[in-house]
C-alpha cells in the first residue's frame, strides 16, 4: 500500500488491528513514512476547524424584517460560498498532499526496488545468491539479508558482494548499516569509489535527507559509470527543493 494511503488511513482509524501494530512500528524507522503523517495530521487538524467553523456559520437575520418573515436565500450567499470555497480548498490540499513535494518518489525512480535486486541476485557470479533472489522476489528481504550478509561476512572487501548487501539494506531501510558498509570504499583509494558514493548518496535519498544525498552526489566523477545517473539525480533533487520551498506551515 502506498505510504500516504497508509498515513491517511492510520489518521483517519481505517487500519485492521494487524496494519495498526505494522504502522506503528514502520513509522518508528521509516522517516518518509513520519514525514507524511505529520503533513497529514497538520492539514488534517486544520481543516477540521475551518469546516467546524462553517458549518456554525451565523445566520442573522435583518434587524428591520419582520419576525414571520422568510429568510432569504440572497443572506445566506457568504456562507454556502465559503462552504463551496473550503470544500475546493480541501480537495486542493490533498491532491497537494499526495503529489508534493513527494512527486514523483525519486528513490523509487533512481534506487533498488525487489525486481532490480533479485535481477542481480540471480547474475551474481556466487553461490547461493540465486535463493536470495527467490525471498527478494516475495519481498522477503530479512530472509535474503541472511544469505547475501553470509557472503559478505566472508569477504568484506569483494565490492561485488558489498553492492548487494547494500541494495538490500538500503531497500530494507537498514540504511546506517548500508553506510558503515560502503563508506570504507567511497572514501579510501578503492576503484568501487564511485559506485560506493552514488549508493551512499542513494541511502540518504531514502532516508528523505536531501543535503547530504547531494553531497555525496557531487563526489561521482566525471567518466565514472554512475556519472550520468548522478548528474540526473542531483537536477530533480534541485527541482524538487526548490518547489518545496513552497509548504503549509
Amino acid at each position: 500500500m502506498d505510504k500516504v494511503i497508509l498515513a491517511v488511513k492510520y489518521v483517519e482509524g481505517d487500519l485492521s488491528e494487524l496494519e495498526y501494530k505494522a504502522f506503528e512500528h514502520a513509522v518508528k524507522h521509516d522517516s518518509e513514512l513520519r514525514g507524511y503523517l505529520n503533513s497529514y495530521r497538520e492539514i488534517n487538524n486544520s481543516v477540521g476547524k475551518q469546516l467546524k467553523e462553517a458549518l456554525t456559520f451565523p445566520r442573522r437575520r435583518n434587524a428591520n424584517l419582520e419576525s414571520d418573515e422568510v429568510y432569504v436565500a440572497e443572506k445566506i450567499t457568504y456562507g454556502l460560498d465559503y462552504l463551496w470555497f473550503l470544500g475546493w480548498a480541501l480537495a486542493a490540499i490533498i491532491t497537494l498532499l499526495v503529489w508534493q513535494p513527494w512527486r514523483p518518489n525519486l528513490y523509487d525512480e533512481f534506487g533498488f526496488n525487489h525486481k532490480k535486486i533479485a535481477s542481480a541476485l540471480v547474475e551474481a557470479p556466487y553461490r547461493g545468491l540465486d535463493e536470495a533472489a527467490q525471498f527478494i522476489t516475495q519481498k522477503d528481504y530479512y530472509q535474503a539479508k541472511l544469505i547475501v550478509s553470509k557472503k559478505y561476512i566472508q569477504n568484506p572487501e569483494d565490492f561485488k558482494l558489498v553492492s548487494y548487501y547494500s541494495m538490500l539494506l538500503i531497500a530494507d531501510n537498514s540504511l546506517e548499516t548500508s553506510r558503515e558498509v560502503l563508506y570504507p570504499f567511497a572514501t579510501g583509494n578503492s576503484l568501487h569509489k564511485n559506485d560506493a558514493s552514488y549508493m551512499l548518496a542513494l541511502s540518504y535519498l531514502k532516508d528523505g535527507d536531501m543535503e547530504n544525498c547531494k553531497n555525496w552526489l557531487k563526489k561521482v566523477a566525471v567518466n565514472s559509470t554512475p556519472y550520468q545517473q548522478s548528474v540526473q539525480l542531483l537536477r530533480k533533487l534541485d527541482a524538487e527543493i526548490a518547489t518545496n520551498r513552497f509548504n503549509f506551515s
